[in-house]
């Protein structure tokens, strides 16, 4: 009878230590909430691709997709320092309530950086540059990134020959006119050739 009693007080103890254990690991996830939002140009409120906003003090961020927007998750709560930063734009700091369990919702603007003495002309193209050397820096990947703007403003005849500017890329022509790309010698039946994701079939 009295190893019976030991058994179920071991038991007990056994299922309290759980208990605590669990009740803990659920408070713990129950203290984080999340950002997100949208990043823009302040004057012509069009998105920053590949802006860095990150929590203050931490390893906790991300980089704004295609149409400016990001997700941060698993931010600790109470009032946190979100900095927003991005090539050729004035850095941000703005401060920020995190409520547990909850999205907050917050989009941030960023004025063009100034030069002291100096006269910064800024065009179409020159932007669109910013935005493709940001999607190098951030991509998880080797990447060369040609903007809209600069293959417009090239005399190219189409976009292969557009592209073949870029190190380590060649061209072949047929009728005196780019058709095919070589990738660091490598045969072009090699390549895989996407638009917006969508392989195309040669």
């Amino acid at each position: 009878m009295v190893i019976d009693i030991y058994r179920i007080k071991r038991r007990i103890i056994l299922l309290f230590t759980l208990f605590i254990f669990l009740a803990l690991q659920s408070f713990s996830f129950a203290q984080t909430g999340s950002l997100s939002g949208r990043v823009f140009d302040k004057e012509s409120k069009q998105p920053l691709v590949g802006t860095n906003v990150f929590i203050e003090g931490s390893n906790i961020g991300a980089a704004a997709d295609l149409d400016g927007k990001y997700v941060i998750r698993g931010i600790p709560a109470g009032e946190q320092t979100v900095v927003i930063s991005y090539i050729g734009y004035n850095s941000d700091t703005v401060k920020v309530n995190i409520i547990a369990n909850r999205m907050l919702e917050q989009d941030f603007y960023l004025s063009i950086k100034a030069l002291e003495g100096q006269t910064v002309v800024i065009s179409a193209q020159a932007q669109g540059q910013i935005s493709a050397i940001q999607q190098q820096l951030t991509a998880n990947k080797i990447e060369n990134v040609v903007s809209e703007a600069r293959i417009q403003e090239l005399p190219d005849f189409n976009a292969a020959a557009a592209i073949g500017r870029l190190p380590g890329i060649s061209t072949l022509q047929s009728s005196g006119e780019a058709n095919k790309i070589v990738i660091r010698g490598l045969a072009p039946k090699y390549n895989r050739i996407t638009i917006g994701g969508v392989g195309l079939d040669r």
